[in-house]
C-alpha cells in the first residue's frame, strides 16, 4: 500500500511539471517509507528514518520531502495525522570540507574487495564513476552493453570492470543491484553495507565518492 501511495504522488509531482531531477529526489527521500505501513507511522518513526547515517543536509531535504508528501496524503484523505509536524526543524550548519584518510580509504576499498559480487560493483561504479548513488540503484541489466572488456552504461559512460561484466552475465536481467530479498536495492541497502565495509562511523559514503574523485 505505501510503495502504491508514493508511485501515485511521484505522477502527481509529474502532472505538476517537477523536473525529473526532483522527482528522483523526491522518490529516494520517500524510499525508507516503503518498509512500513503509511497509517502506522509515527513521528518517532521518521526521526529514526531521518537518523540513519545522513548529514544534516540530507536529513532537511529529506524531512522537505516528508512533509509534502504527507500534506499531499491528508489532500487525499489517506491518513488523518500528519506525523511530520511534530518534528521539530534541523538546523543545517556551513559544511566544513572534509576527507577520509589515505590509510582508511586503503582499509575501506580492502572489506570492498571481500564483499558479494554486486556489492563489489555498486561501490567500484561509486567510485570510478560520476553516477550518484540514486543513479546506479536504478540501473538495469539492459542499461549495459560490452564490446569486448569495456562496459557502456546508459550509451553514455564507459568502463573496463570485470566484475560488472560477471554481475550481468550472472543476473542476466532485470535490477543490476539486487536486496537480499531479490528486490531491487534501495538507499538502505546501500548504507547498510557501507556501515558493514566502513570501520570509522565518522565517515560517509559521500565522502568516499568525493575521495575517490580527488585522488583521481
Amino acid at each position: 500500500m505505501t510503495q502504491q501511495l508514493i508511485n501515485n504522488y511521484l505522477n502527481h509531482l509529474k502532472n505538476e511539471g517537477y523536473s525529473p531531477n526532483t522527482i528522483r529526489a523526491y522518490k529516494y527521500g520517500l524510499a525508507p517509507l516503503e518498509e512500513y505501513n503509511i497509517e502506522d507511522l509515527t513521528t518517532r518513526d521518521l526521526m529514526i528514518i531521518m537518523g540513519r547515517d545522513w548529514d544534516t543536509s540530507t536529513a532537511s531535504s529529506r524531512q522537505s520531502t516528508l512533509r509534502s508528501f504527507y500534506k499531499w496524503l491528508q489532500e487525499q484523505e489517506v491518513v488523518d495525522h500528519d506525523p511530520t509536524q511534530a518534528l521539530g526543524t534541523i538546523r543545517v550548519l556551513p559544511s566544513k570540507r572534509q576527507y577520509i584518510p589515505e590509510e582508511d580509504i586503503k582499509t575501506i576499498i580492502s572489506e570492498i574487495n571481500k564483499a558479494p559480487l554486486n556489492v563489489k560493483v555498486f561501490f567500484e561504479l561509486l567510485r570510478d564513476t560520476d553516477m550518484q548513488i540514486e543513479d546506479l540503484l536504478d540501473l538495469d541489466i539492459e542499461d549495459i552493453t560490452f564490446s569486448f572488456d569495456t562496459a557502456t552504461i546508459n550509451q553514455t559512460i564507459t568502463i573496463k570492470n570485470q566484475n560488472l561484466l560477471d554481475l550481468c552475465r550472472l543476473q542476466q536481467s532485470g535490477p543490476l543491484f539486487l536486496s537480499s530479498r531479490g528486490n531491487r536495492a534501495n538507499y538502505h541497502w546501500a548504507y547498510r553495507w557501507w556501515k558493514r565495509i566502513n570501520k570509522n562511523p565518522q565517515h560517509t559514503i559521500h565522502q568516499f565518492k568525493k575521495a575517490q574523485k580527488e585522488t583521481c
